[in-house]
């Protein structure tokens, strides 16, 4: 397997080669746990830029902040404040709706995957020989024969929307930002 990573102007080049149907495995489980830290690292990293932007989402005592906050619990802090009517149905809240299908399917498998990461190497995916399957999903997201479940499908859904979302999420935040220092008075 040849694989090409792009970041701007760099370029890794990875070619795996492997005659062992065992390590071939391992190889797969240890990226695919690579993959999904790394997803929900970049997550966390967005959930702390808003807070340092925008502040009081997450709500928490300056002696006591949070150890962690996975994107699920900001986006769920988000939604009770503008339900309460302490926050207003700004740019940010827009951007977060168009990304609800994708956060409503994928974000509880991924903060489910992370949780059994997170405390060291866990595998989570299953093979029939010909696919690779993730055994320990969200419940109320996917079934047993949702074909998201496919390790290619559900990576490649994670790539593009997480893109799509960071650049959006960017856009909200400047956005928002003009909007609020436009209504403090001089």
């Amino acid at each position: 397997m040849d694989c090409t990573f792009l970041d701007g102007t760099a370029s890794l080049h990875y070619t795996y080669d492997c005659d062992d149907k065992l390590i071939y495995k391992e190889l797969i489980d240890m990226n695919f746990q690579n993959f999904i830290l790394m997803t929900a690292s970049i997550y966390e990293n967005v959930v702390s830029l808003g807070e340092m932007i925008l502040k009081k989402v997450i709500i928490h005592t300056k002696e006591k902040p949070p150890i962690s906050a996975p994107l699920q619990d900001y986006l769920n802090f988000l939604k009770i404040l503008i339900s309460l009517g302490y926050r207003s149905n700004d740019e940010l809240n827009r951007c977060i709706t168009t990304f609800t299908p994708y956060f409503q399917s994928h974000l509880a498998t991924i903060n489910l995957l992370r949780n059994r990461f997170i405390h060291g190497y866990s595998i989570n995916l299953i093979s029939d020989g010909f696919n690779y399957k993730i055994s320990n999903y969200a419940q109320n997201a996917f079934t047993p024969a949702s074909p998201e479940l496919n390790i290619d499908i559900f990576t490649l859904k994670i790539l593009n929307n997480t893109r799509e979302f960071i650049k959006a999420f960017y856009t909200a935040l400047e956005r928002t930002t003009r909007h609020y220092r436009k209504s403090i008075p001089a």
